[in-house]
């Protein structure tokens, strides 16, 4: 508040963070509108999401539609989950024996039909823009590598900023630090080669897909101290040759598998089993093989 007041005098260099209302002017509006935030009054919130759209949300914020799973997951954490009143068929398939009653299903993520709508970037950019009525708030909670960004914006959306506070100083950030502390004077050598795969039975037989080093994947195994065998493969990945996999030998590998293969809603472990035999006898002779570190793990948790 006090740089923009500087702003505004001509005694510092303006920048995006001192336009509060987003209008392309640095005035006393976005003074009050500073104060308003900080007081927790603000009747308006203008920001930039995840997909670079400047998006002004009316507050409070009573009503939410969610798009995909992780966003259920991130306003439950938030104890927000009670303004929901909408949800796509993905959000009921991966959180229905955990969502206490009956919402409304809006459709399918690439086809919502709502009033504030979150979503992902990538979704709302190309498949809903100028679509949907009411505002949409681009969003990702994904990766723990944005997480900090992405979170205190719908801290503020939403008026839990002390919920997104205690998140990270209590659990987050104390845990992750934890961990980064244990595994930082750890040799490059003795950091095991890992790989995850999605792998999926039943579709005309096995096949396995990598995922990339856009994919939050490869960030998570980097914090635990691992590295990520196609690390150096861009995006969020694709098909892989079996005969590449044997190459690069990994010292463990992960297998992210869904419903109707796994999951809280499966008690028949059969074809989780019946993969995992197949992947073993597949890549006979890797150390995750030898080593018996193939797992299979159901991807929604």
């Amino acid at each position: 508040m006090i740089f923009t007041e500087r702003v505004i005098l001509g005694l510092d260099a303006s920048t995006s963070l001192a336009d509060a209302n987003y209008d392309g002017k640095i005035n006393m509006q976005d003074v009050t509108q500073l104060e308003l935030i900080i007081l927790g009054r603000e009747s308006v919130l203008t920001f930039i999401d995840s997909a670079d759209r400047i998006v002004t949300v009316n507050k409070p914020v009573k009503r939410v539609v969610i798009l995909s799973p992780d966003e259920y997951q991130v306003l439950r954490v938030l104890g927000a989950d009670d303004k929901i009143v909408g949800i796509t068929a993905e959000v009921e398939r991966d959180w229905d024996w955990l969502i206490g009653e009956e919402i409304p299903l809006v459709g399918t993520r690439y086809n919502p039909e709502p009033d504030l709508v979150i979503g992902e970037g990538c979704t709302i950019e190309t498949k809903l823009e100028g679509k949907i009525p009411g505002p949409m708030v681009a969003l990702g909670f994904a990766s723990i590598e944005i997480l900090d960004d992405e979170l205190p914006k719908l801290g503020y959306i939403l008026s839990k900023q002390d919920i997104v506070e205690d998140y990270f100083s209590n659990f987050h950030d104390k845990y992750v630090n934890m961990i980064k502390a244990r595994i930082t004077a750890l040799p490059d050598d003795e950091r095991p080669k890992v790989y995850v795969g999605w792998g999926t039975l039943g579709y005309g037989g096995y096949y396995d897909v990598y995922f990339g080093d856009a994919h939050a994947v490869k960030h998570l195994i980097e914090t635990a101290g691992g590295k990520y065998l196609f690390e150096d493969l861009p995006g969020w990945g694709g098909e892989v040759d079996p005969e590449e996999l044997i190459t690069r030998g990994p010292d463990m590998a992960f297998y992210d598998i869904r419903y109707p293969n796994a999951g809280y809603a499966v008690d028949d472990i059969s074809n989780a089993k019946a993969m995992r035999e197949e992947i073993m006898d597949e890549l006979a002779g890797v150390t995750a093989v030898e080593n018996g570190s193939v797992y299979m793990q159901y991807g929604r948790i």
